[in-house]
């Protein structure tokens, strides 16, 4: 049984500002029409039957639904209540994955990054496949790339004999991180490969290494699967227990002391992957004009003098005169303006952001019921866009501080204020007192789209009394 774990709680804080605390990189639409968590979905469906299981923080658990929804897939989705890197990530995968098989079963985990793109997805299948015999037998695969630079940045595995019959090869080394001059070296004995981040073991092998050196992960791991619960469609770990995990990637945790220590483990080459780390690298995989500049927005007019450009001004109409080498992105709440050999150094400086992402950001916010989205607001007022899907509904609740004007634009909507029952169609609308308990629920066929105007002293979303809530928010 191979079981898909994707692994979808990076930030992609390089990527500002399209990636953003509320949407971070894997759910953006970056190489083509599909975010790159639902690439990476689709990709493992050619591996496997068996339903996938995504780790993700529990703040995008609505937006990772939605993602799912929209390619008609259901998955195991397990909710990190904190940030800790990717070994106690990848614990709580191998703990789940035992859940679903017999005492007796290993289940082989195929452990993937949702935040890269490949280009050639039949040479990936092919080399997930060469990888399979060696761990059944219980060893320890991964994927490696040639590099093409001296990247500090990456995992770096020595490769060693090559398998009879087989593209696979024993690793007889590897260095997460490494220094520069180190890296230098590594590229140029030609018997490195960078780490793709992505790996095949079984479960059972994931813990027993976790448990030889790192126990404090092992034993905090389990303990919040013990205090595991159903929540929808998702599955909440013992938040106090989590935390205890030191924040610690797979890489050090498990990949370097297995390899210094001569373990078991496999490598199988690829080609043709990104991990889409900066806005350089997005550069470096689209097409560009004859002069090398990629752009995606409404209207471009570049002069001859303008050469290896990146802007991304969604919907807008740009003019480039005499520039070279550049990346701008421009969105609604803020404009990254760089130089394009210095993008991916972008996250050192994004402190006096981040405690704004959430404030700034007006991109959908999605919940159980649909999205919302703000498009507009300023002191004592807000506006925004609902979309609910068929048959959903909102929680009974009430406000202390805002009022409310709902506005339908099209749909059908049963509106609960107060103790009136409300049936709303186009061009109608309703007013909603504070502390008035009121409900919105979709008894249309299709999709429900209102508009509602907040006004008030306090407009925060902290400000919502549920009364009665069918998704046990």
């Amino acid at each position: 049984m191979i079981i898909p774990v994707i692994l979808a709680g990076g930030r992609g804080q390089r990527l500002w500002p399209l990636s953003q605390a509320q949407c971070p990189k894997p759910f953006l639409t970056l190489n083509g029409r599909l975010s790159l968590l639902q690439q990476t979905v689709l990709r493992a469906s050619k591996v496997t039957d068996e339903r996938p299981l995504i780790i993700v923080n529990e703040a995008h658990r609505f937006l990772v639904a939605e993602h799912l929804r929209q390619l008609g897939v259901v998955a195991d989705i397990v909710l990190e209540p904190c940030v800790r890197d990717t070994a106690p990530a990848i614990a709580m995968a191998a703990l789940q994955a035992l859940s679903r098989v017999a005492d007796d079963v290993d289940p082989l985990l195929l452990i993937l990054p949702s935040d890269h793109a490949l280009d050639d997805v039949s040479a990936w299948l092919e080399a997930v496949q060469s990888l399979l015999p060696t761990v059944q037998e219980g060893a320890m695969g991964l994927l490696t790339i040639t590099p093409s630079s001296a990247e500090c940045g990456y995992g770096y595995v020595r490769l060693g004999k090559i398998m009879a019959d087989s593209a696979v090869r024993e690793v007889d080394g590897f260095v997460e991180k490494p220094s520069a001059e180190s890296a230098q070296r590594y590229v140029a004995d030609g018997q490195h490969g960078w780490n793709s981040g992505i790996f095949f073991v079984s479960a059972r092998t994931v813990l027993s290494a976790l448990a030889r050196y790192h126990p404090a992960i092992d034993s905090a791991c389990r303990r919040a699967w013990q205090g595991a619960t159903t929540d929808l469609d998702f599955i909440r770990v013992d938040a106090e227990a989590f935390a205890q995990n030191p924040t610690l990637s797979f890489d050090y945790a498990v990949m370097e002391p297995l390899a210094q220590a001569g373990a078991r483990l496999f490598a199988a080459s690829i080609s043709g992957w990104n991990d889409l780390g900066s806005w350089a690298a997005i550069w470096q995989q689209r097409e560009g004009d004859k002069q090398g500049n990629v752009v995606h927005a409404a209207e471009s007019v570049f002069d001859e003098s303008s050469s290896n450009n990146f802007i991304h001004a969604d919907g807008k109409r740009v003019l480039a005169v005499g520039v070279r080498d550049v990346v701008l992105v421009v969105t609604e709440q803020a404009v990254l303006l760089a130089n394009r050999a210095d993008s991916a150094a972008l996250k050192a400086h994004l402190d006096n952001f981040d405690s704004e992402d959430s404030a700034q950001y007006q991109g959908p916010v999605y919940r159980p019921w649909g999205y919302y989205q703000v498009v507009d607001a300023d002191q004592g007022f807000q506006v925004k866009r609902l979309v609910l899907y068929p048959a959903a509904q909102l929680s009974l609740q009430w406000h202390r501080h805002r009022a409310e004007h709902w506005v339908v634009v099209s749909g059908e909507a049963e509106v609960i204020k107060g103790d009136q029952c409300l049936l709303l169609r186009a061009n109608q609308s309703t007013y909603i007192a504070p502390e008035e308990p009121h409900s919105l629920r979709n008894i249309g066929d299709g999709e429900l789209h209102m508009i509602e105007v907040q006004s008030g002293e306090y407009l925060g979303e902290d400000d919502i009394v549920r009364v009665f809530d069918p998704y046990r928010r």
